[in-house]
């Protein structure tokens, strides 16, 4: 009856051994570099082809917004539809300062500055805070929540 406890012994420790190096490792640091990288090609993305169709690329089909004036939006196409009245009006532009990942890289945030530029120069820009939620969706980055206000 030893023998057979050895043996289990062995075999139990042999796959928890095989397990662990199965799992690769995560490089968390590099994982949040990548997150800010899509966050800055999201802003690029918007200066180049307005804000609304940003959003529609990088934001996930059952994405929410929280805009710094008014109620929450919820879905991907009825933030589109909110955000293109008025599209050629203003440039929409972000910094993001900082990422953090989920231990297994499959959520994160960012947080960040936002300039709005009306077109009409006459008009004055505003600027805020954000803070967006991402999921890691097909290997891409989308987000799931956008938070903003206003300074």
């Amino acid at each position: 009856m030893q023998k057979y406890s050895i043996a289990l012994c062995l075999i139990i420790t042999a796959l928890l051994a095989a397990g662990c190096q199965m799992t690769p490792k995560i490089d968390l640091e590099a994982e949040k570099a990548a997150l800010l990288e899509s966050d800055r090609a999201f802003s690029a993305f918007s200066v180049g082809n307005g804000a609304a169709s940003a959003f529609q690329k990088y934001l996930a089909e059952d994405a929410i917004q929280f805009p710094s004036n008014g109620k929450p939006i919820h879905g991907n196409q009825a933030i589109f539809d909110a955000m293109i009245d008025g599209a050629d009006c203003y440039t929409l532009k972000w910094e993001p300062q900082h990422a953090e990942v989920s231990a297994t890289a499959d959520l994160g945030w960012t947080w960040g500055r936002w300039t709005l530029a009306p077109a009409d120069t006459s008009q004055s820009e505003q600027h805020g805070h954000y803070l967006n939620v991402w999921k890691k969706m097909d290997g891409s980055w989308r987000v799931l929540a956008d938070i903003g206000s206003n300074d």
